[in-house]
């Protein structure tokens, strides 16, 4: 056998793997159990078996614990590629002639994520080994935790929303005590192999740190059926544990609803008893549309018909639309007062007020109120009344 050739023991068979010689063609092992390489060299000194020295040691994920069934290769010195992978306790060993070797990880099946480890990753070409005894080492995964947050547009957590990253090539990762070329990587519709997002929102993504200027895409896509769109969004550069909230997007537009207001406004730009409110939605084309509303409390009541309000005092109204596909406006709010009708406010008329005449209504009686002409000019002065509880008052007065 020439010393060109790679030796994988698993068990008790031997397979065999011509040499490749460039580093750029990754070769990938499916072969999953195998604990050690042995790799024949030249012979020694008077033609026995070289001095082999043993590198070995723990390849550790994310969160710096052991990490299973996943592989190594060292590039020798002629360019060979010899591979290994490591145990259910993360370690690896390869015997090896005294030598200058080259390391790389990587994996294509963590599958069900069950390491703090992206689904797939590569970390090659690694700063050179000098390997004149036994060495070991132990190589953290040079990866940075990302903790998604997936909401919707007011702000409610969406779980069961698959997330995806796509690769950014980093040529200065530091693998242990070497540096290296690497990439970390999650794909969509992986099944138990693509991160979900809990029923808070949440899910974790492990990745490579970016070089500067490279931001990550990450999309976030909704279960089917869902009536929000897959959004990605365009991270900034990740050189530390990050946290990182994306916020869906609806299918379509929501509804838009207006508020119309009518009642008498006095000079302060308060209402006088009564005052109507009149909700109006528009949703997308063809989509039945409901309305709803939060007038006093907390309770939530369906828009029917418009609302009448006598009382007076100071009011917010909460009010938005929903459509049938469930996607929702953000809330709008109408802040207006209604005044007492014992205040010492004249009601407000509007410009056109026919020449010659006041209108005052009033439920009090012996008041004197204010009252406000228009003719060719404006002008205002008072007048006493006294009617019975409830009644109006209508007068004309010549001008």
């Amino acid at each position: 056998m020439t010393d060109s050739a790679v030796v994988v023991q698993w068990g008790s068979q031997v397979y065999f793997r011509a040499w490749l010689r460039s580093i750029a063609f990754i070769l990938v092992l499916s072969l999953v159990g195998f604990s050690s390489v042995v790799i024949p060299a030249a012979s020694g000194p008077g033609g026995n078996p070289p001095d082999l020295k043993v590198l070995s040691g723990l390849l550790l994920d994310g969160a710096g614990s052991p990490i299973s069934n996943q592989e190594l290769i060292l590039e020798d010195s002629g360019g060979n590629l010899l591979a290994t992978a490591t145990d259910g306790q993360g370690r690896y060993s390869f015997s090896l002639a005294p030598g200058t070797y080259k390391f790389s990880a990587q994996t294509f099946h963590n599958f069900g994520l069950i390491f703090n480890a992206p689904f797939l990753f590569a970390f090659t070409d690694a700063s050179p080994i000098q390997l004149a005894t036994n060495l070991v080492a132990d190589i953290r995964l040079p990866l940075l935790r990302v903790d998604v947050h997936v909401q919707n547009s007011v702000g409610k957590a969406m779980p069961n929303v698959q997330l995806a990253a796509g690769q950014v090539w980093n040529p200065s990762l530091n693998f242990g005590s070497f540096t290296a070329n690497g990439f970390a990587r999650y794909d969509l519709d992986l099944g138990p192999d693509t991160p979900v997002t809990d029923i808070n929102g949440n899910a974790t993504l492990w990745l490579t740190p970016t070089p500067g200027g490279q931001p990550y895409a990450i999309t976030a896509e909704p279960p089917a059926g869902a009536t929000f769109a897959p959004t990605t969004v365009q991270t900034a550069t990740i050189t530390t544990d990050t946290n990182l909230t994306i916020p869906l997007e609806f299918a379509h537009p929501p509804p838009v609803t207006s508020a119309i207001v009518e009642g008498a406004v006095n000079d302060l730009g308060e209402y006088w008893d009564p005052v109507k409110i009149t909700l109006k939605a528009q949703g997308a084309t063809g989509l039945e549309v409901k309305t709803f509303f939060v007038l006093e409390g907390n309770t939530t009541n369906k828009y029917d018909n418009p609302l009448v309000i006598h009382t007076p005092g100071d009011y917010l109204v909460k009010y938005w639309s929903v459509d049938a596909d469930g996607v929702n406006e953000t809330p709008n709010f109408l802040k207006f007062t209604i005044a007492s009708a014992t205040a010492d406010v004249p009601p407000k008329f509007p410009d056109d007020t026919p020449p010659g005449q006041i209108v005052v209504m009033d439920e009090l009686t012996s008041l004197t109120n204010n009252f406000h002409i228009v003719n060719d000019a404006q002008m205002s002065g008072s007048v006493s009344y006294s009617l019975g509880i409830g009644a109006p008052l209508g007068a004309k007065i010549d001008a």
